[in-house]
C-alpha cells in the first residue's frame, strides 16, 4: 500500500510541480498568505523557495516575528540572514530597481510586501502572496511602490533543503485506519479488469469464429458466458460501491472529528489573527478531501494497474498503433504541467476569497445590532459585495480555464480512436489483422485510455485541491497549546515540582505567584512585559490599572494560561501552572473577559457547559452572587429558560452577569476578571465585588473604572509593561503620581 502510494505520489508530482526558472526568466514559487499580517513571511518563503530552500509558513511566521501588526522589513531581513541569505534593505526608485538582483521584495502601499521577479519593458512581473503571479504596468507599480526594497542572494552559509508543498503526503496520512476498505476496493477494482479483457476476447471470438467461420453452435455457450460475466461484474460493482459509501462516511466522520478536536486544542493567538467564518470555511474543506480520497484516488490506483495489463495486450497486438495512444497521454500530461502553477494559484486564491466571504457574512450577523443602529447596512453590503465579487471573478476565471483545458483530453481521445480505426482498417486490408482482432483492439484501447483519462482528471483535481490542502494544513499543522507550552512544562518538570503537583488536592487555595515574567507578541521584537513579579495570597484581591496598551490584559492572559511566557513562571499553590492537573485548574481558576459569549440553549447549559454533575444549589449560588438570580427565576422555565444565540433575548448587563455566574458556578478559589463588569451600573458592580469578597476567593481584577477596585487589598499601576506604583487606594492617591492622575481623569 505504501509503495503504491509513493509511486502514485511521484507520478502526480510531475503534473503540478512548479518551475522556478523558465527560459532564463526569474519565477518564484507561490506561497499563499493565510492572513493579511503574514505577507512578509510569505514573501520571504517565495524567495527562499526560488533558491531551493523550502520552509513552512508556520516556521517563517515565528522567524519574521509576525504579530498582530504584521512584521517589519528589518525582521524579514533578520529571518533571511538566519537561513544563509545575504540580505540588504535599500531605498530605491523604480528605474534603479532594474540594476539589482531579482527576485527582490518591495514594500507596497505601506501595508504589504510583494516579490518582484523581473522588470521587462513597460511591465513589472510580481508574485503577490495574496493573489499569486501578476503583471503590472510601470504606472500601476509606481502608484503603490513605497521606495523600500529588500534584496537577497545566497551567502556562503546558505544550504538548500526542504521540499515544495505537496498535498499527497497529507492526503495519504488522513486515510490512516481505512486501509482495509481501501485494499478491498482496490482488489475489487483489479479483479474488475478481468471482465474487460474477457469482453475483448469474446468480441474477437464472436466475429472471427462464429460469424466469419460460421460456428453457430458456439453462440449459445458464449452468450451464457457473457451473461454470467456481466452478472459477476454487476455484483462486484455493487459490493465495491457499498464499501465506497462506508469508506466515505467513515473518512468524513474521522476527518471532521480530527479537525474540530484539533481546533479546540489550538492556542489563543491562533484565533486572534483569523476570522471565525474563515475557520468555519476551512472545516468544510474536509468534504473535498473525502471526495478525493474515497473516490478518485482509489480509482486512479486501480487504473494504473489496469493500464499495465491492457498496455501489454495492446503492444502484443500492434506496437505502432498502441504507441500513438501512449503518445497522446504524454501530450496531455505536458499540457497539465504547463498549466499547473497557474491553476494552483487560482485555487488558492478562490479558497481564500471564499473564506473572506463567509467571514464577512458571519461578522455581519454577529454585529447586526451595531450595523443597524449606525445605519451601516449599505456600507457593510458594499464591503461584503466586494469580497463576493472577488470570489466570483476568481471562480469564473478558473472555470474558463478548466473548460478550455477539458477540450484537449477529449480531442486527443477522438483523434486516437479515429487513427486506431484507420490504421487498423489498413492492417485488416493488408491481411495483418482480422476484423475480430480490430474490434478487440478498439475495446482494449478504450480500456487503456479510460484510466489515463482518470489520471489526468486526478492531476487536475490535485491542482484544484492544492489550495484546500494548504488551508487545512495551516490549521492541522499549527502547534497546539500543549506543544506551545512544552518548553514551559519541561523547565518546570523537576523532581521537586512533580512531587509538589502530586501532593495537590482536588482544589487550590487561591495563592498565585508570578516570578520574573517576560513576554511579547513578537519573538524578535522587544518584550511588552519584562521581569514582572506578583504575589496574591489566599482570599486577596489585587487590581491592575493603567492606560490602554500598558499590558494589563496581557498579564491576565498569562495568568489564565492563554499565552506562554518567554521566561519566568506562574505558580498556583507554589506549583508551576503547567504542572497542575487540568481538572484541578478547571475547578479552581476561572477567567471572565469583557467580551461575553452565550450559546443557544438554556441558562443551565450556559452556566454548566453541559456538566450534569454541578448541583442546582451551586447554580443558584452563582446566579445570586452575580446579582441575576431573581431575573432568571422570573423567566419562563427558570434555570431551564431559553437563551438565544449570543444571548440576544437578554440585555447587555444580563449577558455579562451570566458570564460572571458561569465563572463562579464551580466555586473557584482564584478569579481573573478582565473588564468583566464594564456593562454594569456602579451599584450592581459594587454588589458583585462584595459577593466575590464574601466568597473568600482570590481575585486578579482589571478595570478602567477605578471605583471597581478601590477596595482591593493591593493596586498595581502599570505603564508600558512595567510596574510603576504599588499600594492600596489611599496610599497611591496620596502619592500624587500616575494613579492619582487616573483617578482624577474619571
Amino acid at each position: 500500500m505504501l509503495r503504491l502510494s509513493n509511486a502514485l505520489t511521484r507520478v502526480l508530482e510531475l503534473s503540478f510541480q512548479g518551475q522556478y526558472k523558465l527560459l532564463g526568466r526569474t519565477r518564484t514559487p507561490f506561497v499563499l498568505q493565510m492572513e493579511a499580517v503574514e505577507c512578509g513571511a510569505a514573501a520571504l518563503g517565495m524567495v527562499l523557495g526560488y533558491y531551493g530552500k523550502f520552509v513552512p509558513l508556520t516556521t517563517l511566521r515565528a522567524d519574521c516575528g509576525v504579530s498582530r501588526d504584521g512584521s517589519k522589513a528589518s525582521n524579514v531581513l533578520k529571518a533571511a540572514r538566519k537561513y544563509g541569505l545575504k540580505a540588504k534593505g535599500f531605498s530605491k526608485g523604480i528605474e534603479k530597481l532594474k540594476d539589482v538582483r531579482f527576485p527582490l521584495i518591495v514594500f507596497w502601499e505601506f501595508n504589504h510586501f510583494l516579490v518582484v521577479e523581473r522588470i521587462s519593458g513597460k511591465y513589472v512581473h510580481v508574485n503577490d502572496p495574496a493573489v499569486g503571479h501578476r503583471k503590472l504596468t510601470l504606472d500601476e507599480f509606481g502608484s503603490g511602490y513605497t521606495g523600500v526594497a529588500l534584496t537577497f542572494e545566497p551567502d556562503e552559509g546558505f544550504k538548500k533543503g526542504g521540499t515544495p508543498p505537496n498535498p499527497m503526503p497529507m492526503l495519504i496520512k488522513r486515510i490512516a485506519g481505512s486501509e482495509k476498505a481501501l485494499i478491498f476496493m482496490m482488489l475489487a477494482g483489479i479483479i474488475g479488469i478481468v471482465p474487460g479483457m474477457v469482453q475483448a476476447v469474446f468480441s474477437k471470438f464472436f466475429i472471427d469464429a462464429i460469424i466469419t467461420e460460421e460456428h453457430y453452435d458456439w453462440l449459445r455457450p458464449m452468450l451464457v458466458a457473457m451473461v454470467a460475466l456481466l452478472a459477476f461484474q454487476l455484483c462486484l460493482q455493487a459490493v465495491s460501491g457499498l464499501f465506497s459509501r462506508r469508506l466515505t462516511m467513515g473518512l468524513s466522520a474521522k476527518l471532521y472529528a480530527e479537525f474540530y478536536q484539533h481546533i479546540l486544542k489550538l492556542p489563543y493567538h491562533f484565533y486572534t489573527q483569523r476570522y471565525v467564518g474563515d475557520v468555519v470555511n476551512r472545516s468544510q474543506l474536509n468534504n473535498a478531501v473525502v471526495s478525493l480520497m474515497a473516490g478518485q484516488l482509489t480509482s486512479v490506483a486501480i487504473g494504473l494497474v489496469s493500464m499495465v495489463f491492457f498496455g501489454i495486450l495492446l503492444f502484443s497486438y500492434n506496437f505502432e498503433i498502441t504507441a500513438i495512444g501512449v503518445l497522446s497521454t504524454f501530450i496531455n500530461f505536458a499540457l497539465i504541467r504547463s498549466m499547473a502553477s497557474r491553476r494552483i494559484e487560482a485555487n488558492m486564491q478562490i479558497a481564500k476569497e471564499q473564506g473572506k466571504v463567509q467571514g464577512a457574512t458571519i461578522a455581519a450577523i454577529q454585529s447586526i445590532e451595531s450595523i443597524k443602529a449606525s445605519g451601516m447596512e449599505n456600507t457593510f453590503f458594499e464591503k461584503w459585495g466586494g469580497y463576493f465579487a472577488a470570489s466570483s471573478n476568481a471562480s469564473q476565471k478558473l472555470a474558463m480555464d478548466s473548460r478550455m483545458f477539458s477540450i484537449f483530453p477529449t480531442l486527443s481521445s477522438s483523434i486516437v480512436s479515429t487513427l486506431t480505426m484507420v490504421l487498423g482498417g489498413l492492417e485488416v486490408m493488408n491481411g495483418n489483422m482480422t476484423i475480430g482482432t480490430l474490434m478487440a483492439f478498439n475495446l482494449l484501447m478504450a480500456q487503456f485510455l479510460g484510466p489515463i483519462s482518470a489520471v489526468l482528471n486526478l492531476a487536475v483535481q490535485m491542482q484544484e485541491i492544492r489550495g484546500t490542502v494548504v488551508r487545512l494544513e495551516d490549521v492541522l499543522e499549527h502547534p497546539t497549546r500543549e506543544e506551545l507550552f512544552a518548553e514551559v512544562r519541561q523547565n518546570a518538570s523537576t523532581d521537586e515540582g512533580r512531587q509538589a503537583a502530586a501532593a495537590l488536592g482536588t482544589s487550590l487555595d487561591g495563592s498565585m505567584q508570578c516570578r520574573g515574567l517576560t513576554f511579547g507578541y513578537s519573538p524578535i521584537e522587544g518584550p511588552l512585559i519584562e521581569d514582572f513579579n506578583l504575589e496574591i495570597r489566599p482570599g486577596e484581591r489585587v487590581a491592575l490599572v493603567g492606560t490602554s496598551g500598558c499590558g494589563k490584559s496581557t498579564v491576565a492572559r498569562l495568568v489564565a494560561g492563554l499565552v506562554p511566557p518567554w521566561s519566568g513562571e506562574i505558580c498556583f499553590n507554589g506549583v508551576n501552572r503547567e504542572l497542575v492537573p487540568q481538572d484541578v485548574l478547571s475547578s479552581s481558576v476561572s477567567f471572565v473577559e469583557q467580551d461575553f459569549l452565550l450559546f443557544p440553549g438554556t441558562v443551565r447549559e450556559n452556566l454548566t457547559l453541559w456538566d450534569s454533575t454541578i448541583p442546582d444549589e451551586w447554580l443558584r449560588e452563582a446566579l445570586d452572587d452575580a446579582v441575576i438570580l431573581d431575573q432568571v427565576l422570573a423567566m419562563p422555565g427558570g434555570l431551564d429558560a431559553n437563551v438565544e444565540e449570543g444571548g440576544n433575548n437578554l440585555s447587555g448587563g444580563q449577558r455579562q452577569r451570566l458570564e460572571i455566574a458561569r465563572a463562579l458556578v464551580r466555586r473557584p478559589s482564584f478569579l481573573i476578571m478582565d473588564e468583566s463588569t464594564s456593562a454594569l451600573d456602579v451599584e450592581t458592580e459594587a454588589q458583585i465585588v462584595r459577593n466575590i469578597h464574601r466568597r473568600g476567593c482570590s481575585a486578579l481584577m482589571i478595570a478602567h473604572r477605578l471605583s471597581t477596585i478601590r477596595n482591593c487589598h493591593k493596586i498595581i499601576v502599570m505603564q508600558k509593561g512595567a510596574v510603576k506604583e504599588v499600594g492600596d487606594h489611599e496610599t497611591l492617591y496620596a502619592q500624587n503620581g500616575i494613579y492619582t492622575k487616573l483617578v482624577k481623569m474619571q
